[in-house]
């Protein structure tokens, strides 16, 4: 009798993974686990920036890795993909209403660094951030007359931002983690709270 109940009690365990509200909720739980890891990401790596010492970097290569790296984690928190799971649905992102609640500040570093993400890292759109004029060289032959000589490039390109923004950028990706943080908390103990009914039925 022992043997026959503990052998339903562990097929009931096995049953709670195949629930599909659990598996919903998991997959919610993974979301957001993933966005907090991307805006831990973006925090450190803002913070490496802010630390990093010029003479290191003469080239600008490792500034401008860092920063492309940190708004392109930055950007895939508040994109749609493929959610996390056994559900097929969309990837969770971070709410809107949670930006709507950022100060003043906070929300114009947040549009910074998406509408940089948008057009300057991941796609080049935005001639402010990034530029590749050509221009034409003359030269007056023998005979005074004007002649085009060469055409060059005068590319410039932003490799980062003014330190105050990488603070600031910093400071916004902890604050929003924390925030998701909790939420995936409240997640948890929703999961935690449905298998325990169903284990209990």
């Amino acid at each position: 009798m022992d043997h026959l109940s503990t052998y339903a009690h562990v097929v009931k365990k096995e049953e709670l993974g195949q629930d599909r509200s659990i598996q919903l909720l998991a997959g919610e739980y993974a979301d957001l686990l993933s966005i907090a890891q991307d805006l831990a990401f973006a925090s450190a790596a803002g913070r490496h920036l802010s630390t990093l010492d010029q003479k290191e970097d003469s080239d600008g290569v490792l500034q401008r890795s860092l920063w492309g790296a940190a708004v392109v984690a930055y950007r895939r928190c508040f994109t749609t993909g493929k959610g996390h799971g056994l559900v097929r649905r969309s990837r969770l992102r971070i709410p809107e209403k949670i930006i709507g609640e950022l100060s003043p500040t906070m929300r114009e570093i947040h549009d910074v660094v998406l509408k940089e993400a948008d057009q300057h890292v991941a796609h080049r759109v935005d001639d402010e951030l990034g530029q590749m004029p050509i221009w034409f060289l003359f030269d007056v032959n023998e005979l005074g007359d004007d002649r085009v000589a060469g055409v060059v490039a005068l590319g410039a390109t932003r490799i980062g931002p003014p330190p105050d923004q990488v603070g600031m950028f910093s400071e916004l990706t902890d604050h929003l983690k924390g925030v998701i943080q909790d939420m995936a908390t409240e997640k948890q103990n929703l999961i935690l709270t449905k298998a325990s009914a169903l284990l209990a039925e």
